[in-house]
């Protein structure tokens, strides 16, 4: 891939090569669902994975994911953790359960979280369901028990207890999961750059970012933008992660990662690529949120990333200039897109005051 791309890069032809490729339709059945066309670019939508869930799951679990009931003390619903307005994270360093409690983990967005192979930042979960369950039980984020959801489950709207009948945390995490499948985000002025061939929509120090994100720093190693069966660019799997685990030798403290699960000592310190749609408005950085700034970021990846495990030997210093550090920070902001999440925050603001 790397040879590729820097010839693209050297013959200064990546627009015209990306115009192309998006021109031409690529007709994969199995990326079909993911294929990102300029039409839906335009429209902000990713085709969901959930199209075969009812839609009465869909709403049912759009109504849990707000609701603090779900909490054992009733203090927190999936969205403290994953604010629709924060392009479903929480700003915090790392998240703040039942109780008070804090968790060990920044909190990720939850947006395309539909295509992802496993889940949490270490990879202990096979499922979304899983992982919204582990959520709902964990003793430091909801804390929910059987026993404590049968009790309250009268105080339900009687839509949400006419669509999951007797009550149980595998029903509960089921419908949840269903509407988090619904949250795609695309759309933003990158994607009309690469897929819908608008050469004005980035500005001359975005794209000079672009370049350095496909070259000298080479970002697009694990947040890539293409699939193998795809040419560079392509855009059949523009998430701008590759859902592997690294180390890149971040974090505050020793944390085994993926280790944890694995039980590989060639897993320690290893965590899962974060996708940068929308890093913009996620911060703080990293599993467990210690670098606070987009700039702090690009400053750790210049000096090659940090000293915590047995880092990836692809990360190696990277020597930015300061300007160039500026035009890769412009190229990241300009992934925002967060329409869905917005417009989920307002539906949720409004339906919160008929209630007052």
């Amino acid at each position: 891939m790397a040879p590729i791309i820097t010839l693209v890069i050297v013959l200064g032809l990546l627009v015209d090569v990306v115009v192309h490729m998006r021109s031409r339709s690529q007709d994969s059945g199995r990326l079909s669902s993911t294929q990102l066309t300029c039409p839906s670019a335009r429209s902000a939508g990713l085709e969901s994975l959930a199209s075969s869930s009812p839609g009465v799951a869909v709403q049912t679990g759009r109504s849990l994911f707000f609701d603090s009931r779900l909490s054992l003390d009733g203090s927190v619903s999936c969205a403290s953790c994953h604010e629709p307005s924060r392009a479903f994270t929480d700003g915090r360093a790392t998240s703040v359960g039942i109780f008070g409690r804090h968790g060990k983990r920044n909190s990720p967005t939850l947006y395309n979280v539909a295509y992802q192979p496993r889940f949490f930042w270490d990879g202990r979960a096979l499922t979304l369901e899983q992982q919204v369950q582990i959520a709902l039980t964990g003793p430091n984020e909801m804390g929910m028990t059987e026993r404590a959801l049968s009790m309250r489950f009268e105080s339900f709207s009687p839509e949400v207890r006419r669509t999951l009948g007797k009550p149980t945390l595998a029903s509960v995490s089921a419908a949840i999961a269903a509407f988090v499948r619904m949250l795609r985000s695309s759309g933003s002025r990158v994607d009309l750059y690469l897929y819908c061939g608008e050469r004005n929509v980035l500005s001359q120090q975005e794209r000079a970012g672009l370049r350095l994100f496909l070259g000298k720093a080479n970002c697009v190693r694990c947040h890539t933008i293409e699939a193998a069966d795809v040419s560079p660019l392509g855009g059949a799997r523009a998430f701008f992660t590759d859902f592997r685990f690294h180390d890149i030798g971040a974090g505050d403290s020793f944390d085994p990662g993926l280790a944890d699960y694995s039980h590989l000592s060639s897993d320690v310190g290893e965590f899962k690529t974060p996708t940068l749609r929308n890093v913009a408005l996620t911060a703080p950085y990293m599993h467990d949120g210690s670098l606070r700034t987009l700039r702090e970021v690009v400053e750790f990846y210049d000096r090659g990333g940090g000293k915590n495990g047995q880092v990836d030997q692809a990360i190696v210093p990277l020597y930015l200039t300061h300007s160039e550090e500026d035009e890769l920070i412009a190229f990241l902001e300009a992934l925002t897109s967060n329409s869905q999440g917005d417009e989920l925050a307002k539906e949720h603001a409004k339906s919160r005051r008929r209630q007052q």
